[in-house]
């Protein structure tokens, strides 16, 4: 039972954290692995009565979960997480002891590991030695393929993805392509191949419903009627293109910014300044390739570079839709579909749902950026607020009591009297994280000032 227990532990913490506490002989490679992985099973899951949620709970709300990224860290380096991720892969520093350390990011226990994985006691270590720490960056992963397609269905109000592939959605090519898995002869990958994108892109490329929700309303249907809704009620300041465009990719990936445009600092908004089209603009229809008529000999291939590394996001944004971003728009604009294919707004859906922002899980890079001017909501909670208390109750439970304000939740820490303020930058975020079954909001570290 306990054999059991512990692999359950292990594999909850991979699914969540993106790497094993164990290496292939299904041992921990070093001490601070083996006690992270003793406690997980023995206190977190066993100990509560083989709860799952209470596994989760406790991996979720520990520090090893959505770290910030290495320019936020208080620390003098951004190699202080314990080598639990990656035990092969670590950085020697002096090691530290948390009972005197007092830096935020250090308020609850940590166990450190000699460098190579020998293990090393606190309570046995000179003050000049040194101890093997893993980056932040170790724990970027991809999101496991099940919760990926959860998060794409969730965002944008399809169905929800079937826990046994069969004929709906999605099919056994699908999520066998992408690394789910299936049995011991096809257990799945961590990696992305080629297969696995190419898969996913024919599955999300255009950002249509799935075959079985064809003709369903889904989000980005709402985002294109609500462009009429909102005009009618400003019609002094419609929407133009690039609120829009912010709009989708506040949306899905927590970025409401066109690089290679800046807001106004005079104004409380995304208004986007215009800049220059350039000259000659491309056509979207040729940023594709040249295929010749006869299948060319060895060398003689050309292909027309599909994208300008020197483009700008603004200028790449302004080729698909043959626009520039200040345009004002409507909702038969964005509706449009050339040559009866998907419209250049679902193009665009597709891009962000293929895109690492989307794909990739493991660090939250908070920013202070305003709302865009237009939000589209699914059923439930949306706001800031709402989202907030959706889930105030349970982060209560869990030992983190927070305050709801409009644009973030704010809890109070006995360290020293500082009050930590948690911002939430983008709702639907935490909300992808919670359709995927992880309650918590997410969090950032910033201290303001004392009381």
């Amino acid at each position: 039972a306990y054999m059991v227990a512990a692999k359950i532990a292990d594999n909850v913490w991979e699914q969540i954290i993106g790497e094993r506490l164990t290496i292939a002989n299904q041992f921990a490679r070093n001490q601070a692995q083996m006690r992270l992985h003793r406690h997980l099973t023995e206190s977190a899951f066993v100990g509560q009565g083989w709860s799952l949620k209470s596994l989760i709970v406790e991996i979720v709300t520990s520090r090893y979960f959505n770290r910030r990224p290495p320019r936020d860290t208080v620390l003098d380096s951004a190699y202080s997480v314990p080598a639990v991720i990656d035990p092969f892969d670590v950085t020697a520093r002096p090691c530290v002891d948390v009972e005197s350390d007092p830096s935020p990011q250090l308020d609850e226990p940590i166990f450190t590991t000699g460098v190579g994985g020998n293990d090393n006691g606190l309570d046995e270590l000179a003050p000049e030695a040194m101890c093997g720490y893993n980056g932040m960056l170790h724990a970027v992963h991809r999101y496991a393929p099940f919760t990926l397609l959860s998060g794409a269905a969730s965002a944008m109000d399809w169905p929800r993805p079937a826990l046994m592939p069969g004929g709906a959605f999605p099919d056994l090519d699908l999520v066998t392509a992408i690394g789910q898995y299936v049995n011991d002869w096809e257990p799945g990958a961590k990696d992305i191949d080629f297969q696995a994108l190419l898969a996913w892109d024919e599955q999300f490329g255009r950002c249509r419903p799935p075959a079985l929700a064809s003709d369903r309303v889904d989000w980005l249907n709402r985002l294109v009627a609500s462009v009429d809704e909102y005009n009618a009620l400003h019609a002094e300041q419609p929407l133009t293109l690039a609120d829009v465009v912010l709009t989708l990719k506040d949306w899905l990936l927590q970025m409401p910014v066109i690089e290679g445009n800046e807001p106004d600092p005079g104004i409380d908004s995304l208004q986007i300044l215009p800049i220059p089209t350039p000259e000659p603009v491309p056509q979207f229809d040729d940023l594709a390739f040249d295929i010749p008529s006869e299948p060319p000999s060895v060398g003689e291939f050309k292909a027309k570079p599909v994208i300008d590394a020197s483009l700008s996001e603004a200028t790449l944004l302004q080729t698909l839709f043959g626009l520039s971003l200040d345009s004002p728009v409507d909702s038969a604009m964005l509706a449009a579909e050339p040559g009866g294919e998907v419209s250049r707004l679902r193009l665009l859906c597709g891009v962000y749902l293929k895109s690492p922002q989307f794909m990739l899980a493991g660090m939250v890079d908070g920013n202070d950026l305003p709302e865009p001017r237009l939000r589209v909501c699914n059923d439930g909670p949306c706001s800031y607020a709402q989202m907030c208390e959706a889930n105030r109750s349970a982060l209560a439970r869990i030992g983190h009591p927070t305050t709801c304000h409009a644009d973030h939740v704010q809890k109070q820490l006995s360290l020293g009297g500082l009050t930590n303020k948690v911002v939430v930058h983008s709702s639907v975020d935490a909300a992808r994280q919670t359709e995927r079954g992880i309650n918590v909001m997410q969090r950032s570290q910033t201290m303001v000032a004392p009381k």
